[in-house]
């Protein structure tokens, strides 16, 4: 079933608490626990951290990007609208650019891929992001819970159905097998071709 976009001023509002929740941890421990989960994420999508010589859009990571764990890609972008203290000696001298708008108000360059990983919950239109994703990139790369209510941080709800119907046959299931730090709730995974 279609998403409708919902406003700007909820999704202002839905930034406001899941900054508050980001900025509750110290930054080197979040770093690590940032770390943790991107090893999981890497294993299930596929991502040799080397990603020699690939270019990346990765939306929506909040304080880590992913891209902080790897290595050798080529220019390559974080769509992050929220802005986080502290972070600059993390990103000093990466070849990372930051486009603080939402993606689906930027103009995208063209990627080899975009990723997106416990996302989707917190965008403005998701129909429209995902549409545009498949314009811009190669290769789309996915993780993102499933059947959760929605609360003030988490505007939106998704079910297999409807990334099924974003992605097709490619889409598969995570249920918490007890991955350290990880994801408890189901989730759906996968990697989308968009040639």
């Amino acid at each position: 079933m279609k998403k409708q976009a919902i406003s700007q001023e909820r999704w202002e509002d839905a930034q406001i608490g899941e900054k508050q929740f980001h900025d509750m941890e110290p930054l080197e421990s979040s770093y690590e626990n940032y770390k943790n989960s991107y090893k999981y994420y890497f294993k299930y999508l596929g991502i040799n951290t080397n990603l020699d010589g690939k270019t990346i859009i990765e939306i929506g990571p909040a304080k880590f990007a992913g891209l902080l764990y790897c290595e050798n890609y080529g220019p390559s972008y974080i769509i992050e609208p929220t802005l986080y203290d502290g972070l600059d000696p993390y990103y000093e001298g990466k070849n990372l650019e930051f486009i603080r708008e939402l993606y689906e108000d930027c103009d995208s360059p063209m990627v080899d891929e975009v990723w997106i990983m416990n996302l989707m919950q917190h965008v403005k239109d998701p129909e429209s992001l995902i549409n545009k994703a498949k314009k811009f990139a190669k290769v789309i790369r996915f993780f993102e819970p499933i059947d959760l209510p929605t609360n003030r941080e988490h505007p939106f709800t998704f079910s297999e159905a409807d990334f099924k119907g974003y992605f097709g046959d490619c889409v598969k299931t995570y249920t918490s097998i007890g991955e350290p730090g990880f994801h408890g709730a189901k989730c759906v995974y996968g990697v989308y071709n968009c040639e």
